[in-house]
């Protein structure tokens, strides 16, 4: 191939590239449309984040580019990038972010699920994630996993109104596996494959077959991530369930009569998209 073939090329390849700006300057212009109405609609204090509508945008593009030559989870991880910069033409987004130097990997995902454009404050503490988006700090919080931080364990103090939407990083290898999750003043929306978390505090006396069974009932799909014992006699579990469970869900209720006065309460505290999972080459 001589110099003015490839020349051609890459003058073909620059026009494509214009092409692509113009298309997300476009595109830009219906977020703001979009975010304007978002204002007009927005309850008090919840986060402008469509949790669902994010995964299915991400998942789509994969799934176009399966068969393509673009690589799709490159294609995946770039639209993560436009989501969180169209975010920012809706609202300011900002990010606080558990980062002691035991976890400074989970400051890292932030960073790349959220983009470097995106403000992320670093916190020692889950407690202080928490307060940050509790006060209006930060509109979301980045934390480890329920059953990996050392000072102890968030879940059971999830402040009320919090609710996990996210999983990071949300593109992932095989073999690989997600190492924080996101939360904020929103409802997770469902996308028909999904995880969610649910929180059962019940007396001391009642063992986790006896939960399981309760779940079985409901055929619910069910694996303990942790369990916390209190000075009060009381215990907390929780739970993951495959699918998207919501408090308003009926599942709830009739779990609430399995279980019996036992029960000392029952929280959905969030739901995520199942990560998109690909085979390395």
């Amino acid at each position: 191939m001589s110099h003015e073939d490839i020349q051609k090329l890459r003058a073909s390849i620059d026009a494509i590239d214009d092409r692509i700006i113009d298309l997300l300057n476009e595109r830009s212009g219906y977020v703001k449309q979009v975010g304007m109405t978002k204002k007009k609609r927005a309850a008090d204090g919840k986060a402008f984040i469509r949790s669902g509508r994010e995964a299915e945008l991400v998942r789509r593009i994969y799934r176009k580019l399966e068969s393509g030559v673009f690589p799709p989870q490159a294609a995946a991880q770039i639209w993560r990038l436009i989501i969180c910069a169209s975010l920012s033409l809706e609202s300011q987004l900002t990010i606080t972010a558990y980062a002691p130097e035991s976890h400074s990997e989970i400051y890292a995902l932030a960073q790349d699920y959220f983009g470097s454009f995106t403000s992320v404050a670093k916190q020692p503490t889950a407690k202080r994630v928490l307060g940050d988006v509790i006060d209006g700090k930060a509109e979301v919080g980045v934390l480890p996993l329920p059953d990996d931080t050392p000072e102890g364990s968030w879940w059971p103090r999830m402040p009320e109104g919090l609710r996990v939407f996210a999983c990071l990083p949300f593109v992932l290898a095989k073999g690989a596996e997600i190492k924080a999750l996101a939360v904020a003043k929103v409802d997770p929306e469902p996308t028909g494959d999904d995880i969610s978390y649910v929180s059962l505090e019940t007396d001391m006396d009642v063992s986790q077959s006896r939960l399981k069974a309760a779940f079985d009932k409901q055929k619910l799909e069910v694996h303990w991530r942790a369990v916390e014992s209190f000075a009060s006699g009381h215990r907390a579990h929780l739970v993951e369930i495959k699918g998207f469970i919501s408090p308003q869900d009926s599942t709830m209720r009739a779990l609430t009569k399995e279980i019996g006065a036992s029960l000392l309460a029952i929280n959905p505290i969030g739901a995520y998209a199942t990560p998109l999972i690909y085979a390395k080459k």
